[in-house]
């Protein structure tokens, strides 16, 4: 058996080499016992090998010497070792067989030392008569439970190795997956949802809502956007508003409701002209879609309803022809009112000044697995590979609009102003603006100078909403009235 150890001045000293010297060591697939310690007022690093100090590869060694060398290298002492030891056998008995836990585990010691009364100089310590004061795990790190690594890989058999791997490459595709942007998710869900079926299960509807969702645009519904929709949403108000485009409304948080957590809605059209053209120009069978009973009714459009967990909350249909909602369930009207309220946010009926400003837009990268032909004549094949795309939303956020002013600032408070940029969200001053899309009827308008009467025409106008003031309720008392009438 080898061991080696490293004594450091500061806990995050020796938390820095003790994480360095572990993950490299698994790189280098050479596999020892790397732990940290709290002996007194110090910080150690150790290494325990169970084989020969001339069985280490060079390259493990001089890594271990590199790193150790950052502090004062040193030996723990015989029992601290053997603490070490029966910990890793005791791991062993409870069923981890050749693997070896690397929970971080924190063991406080106290060892008896005399020192100058005056000075506090060390003057001699008395390892053999170190005790252990405390053991449990580290506040931060992993916890029970965590992976577990082998002590020697050979001594896996390979049927463990390759579900380890197979194991390890599906956590990397979910973390992969749950870092996309959810409406690429959502999207990819329904198509692997779709492909399950095979053949036996096409559906041209399915087939139109994918290339719907390709050509939808994507809007992120920022913390401010959805306090001004939680403000201004009618729930008696299910008017429908027609969508020039097929639209993916996502919030930035998921919204609770009494009919469950709404993460977006897909509002489109329900058989959209482009979306078929689209489906036609990729399959030739299909040419003629459009023109089908059943597709080429153009006057249904489709509101859907998604959780988090990308499952349907609910689907309501509306119908231009009769201008009506086609009430499926209790919950249509809700749902109707909704669809309304982000509708007109995005058309932009509410805005933070009278001359507001086109969306701002984000795009967010993604991967994608795909494959590739590569090579020429004998050598051409196929191989996997991975392509980066990108979404792009436009941002639907609500700054603060607030008035100028009046008094002079100086410039270094006017600068400190603009760069804590207020946000509607956390601002209720009476100063807060909101504006509201009105439409103005056409009006005479007299002109004192000039004779003649014009008339300015129909025409839009932001107008700040106004604010509902409560009644002022004044209590007089006449007690001194009354006496004096008395």
């Amino acid at each position: 058996m080898y061991d080696i150890a490293a004594k450091f001045e500061s806990k995050e000293e020796a938390g820095k080499v003790y994480t360095t010297l572990e993950n490299t060591l698994k790189e280098l697939r050479f596999f020892a016992h790397v732990s940290r310690l709290q002996l007194g007022n110090d910080f150690f690093v150790s290494l325990i090998y169970d084989g020969e100090e001339s069985s280490i590869p060079p390259r493990a060694q001089q890594t271990i010497q590199a790193l150790l060398s950052q502090g004062q290298i040193c030996r723990l002492p015989p029992e601290t070792i053997a603490t070490i030891q029966q910990r890793r056998e005791n791991r062993r008995a409870q069923g981890i067989g050749t693997f070896t836990s690397h929970d971080e585990t924190k063991v406080s010691y106290r060892t008896p030392v005399l020192r100058d009364a005056e000075t506090k100089e060390e003057i001699q310590t008395f390892p053999e008569l170190t005790e252990i004061t405390h053991e449990g795990p580290y506040t931060s790190g992993p916890q029970a439970g965590s992976p577990v690594y082998a002590v020697d890989l050979k001594d896996i058999p390979q049927e463990i190795r390759a579900q380890a791997a197979r194991a390890q490459a599906d956590a990397i595709r979910k973390k992969k997956a749950a870092a996309r942007p959810f409406f690429i998710r959502y999207r990819d869900h329904i198509e692997d949802l779709y492909n399950e079926e095979g053949e036996e299960g096409f559906d041209p509807s399915i087939e139109i809502f994918l290339e719907q969702m390709r050509l939808m645009i994507p809007y992120l519904f920022t913390e401010s956007a959805i306090t001004l929709f939680r403000e201004v949403w009618e729930e008696n108000n299910d008017a429908f508003i027609l969508p020039e485009r097929d639209v993916w409304i996502e919030f930035y948080e998921p919204l609770e409701t009494p009919q469950g957590t709404v993460k977006a809605l897909a509002i489109s059209q329900v058989n959209r002209k482009a979306a078929i053209e689209r489906i036609e120009r990729k399959s030739p069978g299909l040419k003629g879609l459009a023109g089908v009973e059943g597709f080429k009714e153009d006057y249904l459009y489709r509101v859907q309803v998604i959780d988090d967990a990308m499952q349907f909350i609910a689907t309501e249909s509306y119908d231009t022809d009769l201008a009506k909602w086609v009430h499926t369930q209790d919950a249509t009207s809700f749902w109707a009112s909704w669809a309304r309220t982000v509708l007109l946010m995005i058309d932009r009926e509410y805005a933070t000044s009278p001359d507001p400003k086109p969306w701002d837009t984000q795009k967010m990268p993604y991967e994608e697995e795909g494959v590739q032909k590569v090579g020429k004549g004998k050598n051409a094949r196929i191989v996997k590979t991975t392509h980066k795309r990108e979404v792009e939303y436009k941002v639907i956020s609500y700054d603060v609009s607030i008035p100028e002013v009046p008094r002079e600032q100086s410039p270094r408070a006017a600068h400190t102003e603009e760069e804590k940029r207020a946000n509607w969200l956390v601002l209720t001053s009476k100063e807060e603006i909101i504006y509201q899309r009105k439409k103005i009827a056409s009006y005479p308008r007299h002109y004192t100078k000039q004779e003649g009467t014009y008339t300015v025409s129909e025409h839009e106008k932001y107008v700040p909403m106004l604010r509902e003031k409560p009644p002022t309720i004044r209590k007089v008392i006449a007690s001194s009235h009354e006496q004096e009438s008395k």
